[in-house]
């Protein structure tokens, strides 16, 4: 029995060319995008998250040597829990800041 992969994992290359093709789409119905905002999680300044320095203390507890870049599942895990977390208060909450947001586009990238 062979594994197939589902057509579109996020993060893959065909997820990315998908969201490309639906924001396309979206610009050719709704008009060029009116906002545009950059998240980012900082790990290695005084000014990083507090799950961070929690995640970096429990790996010391198994081996001092491992550190917050040995567990990059749960560092996207968290990460992806703080952008929903974004979302659901100042993107999808109805009347925001930003205003009402009719339609919008995650993109998500990885480095190193």
């Amino acid at each position: 029995m062979k594994f197939k992969l589902p057509p579109s994992i996020p993060l893959m290359p065909q997820w990315h060319h998908n969201q490309f093709k639906e924001l396309l789409v979206m610009v050719e119905n709704f008009g060029m995008l009116h906002f545009f905002i950059t998240l980012t999680s900082d790990e290695t300044s005084n000014l990083r998250w507090k799950e961070i320095e929690n995640i970096e203390n429990l790996v010391m507890f198994f081996n001092n040597t491992f550190s917050w870049k040995d567990c990059l599942v749960e560092c996207v895990a968290l990460f992806c829990a703080r952008l929903q977390a974004f979302m659901s208060t100042y993107v999808y909450s109805g009347e925001n800041i930003i205003g009402i947001v009719e339609h919008h586009v995650t993109q998500l990238e990885l480095q190193h």
